[in-house]
């Protein structure tokens, strides 16, 4: 006879953005700021609870990605940076507020930037700074 499973807690729920493409005006000297350079960001967000979604199937009933998208690329398009820490900070803040507003339960896990060619010959994958759990 087989056992019956029974589960008392569902595990965590995650979305994660793997690779979030734009460009920004980053950098130490103003020179390295006058072009914008490529970045990727990569996020990582948990709920402790279900989304209406799973049960729903509805679009209205979870987070929407695009509209992450729309706000990270808007907020960085009109802005400049001189250090990556602040750019991910800075953008960190961004994403809590817009959360908070959109009364989002989901809590912000990891948020991490990628300056895809630092200006230094012998860095050949470029730089990362996160905040959060490293993925």
């Amino acid at each position: 006879m087989m056992g019956h499973v029974l589960i008392t807690k569902l595990p965590n729920r995650y979305l994660v953005i793997h690779s979030l493409s734009t460009r920004v005006h980053l950098g130490c000297l103003k020179e390295e700021r006058y072009y914008t350079q490529p970045i990727k960001i990569k996020l990582k967000l948990k709920w402790q609870e279900p989304l209406m979604a799973e049960t729903t199937d509805l679009v209205e009933d979870t987070i929407c990605y695009q509209k992450i998208v729309t706000l990270l690329t808007s907020y960085l398009d009109g802005s400049e940076f001189k250090t990556i820490e602040y750019l991910v900070a800075s953008c960190l803040e961004s994403l809590k507020k817009y959360f908070i507003e959109n009364k989002y339960t989901a809590e912000i896990m990891t948020f991490c930037v990628l300056k895809c060619f630092p200006p230094v010959p012998e860095i050949d994958e470029g730089v990362s700074y996160w905040i959060g759990e490293p993925f």
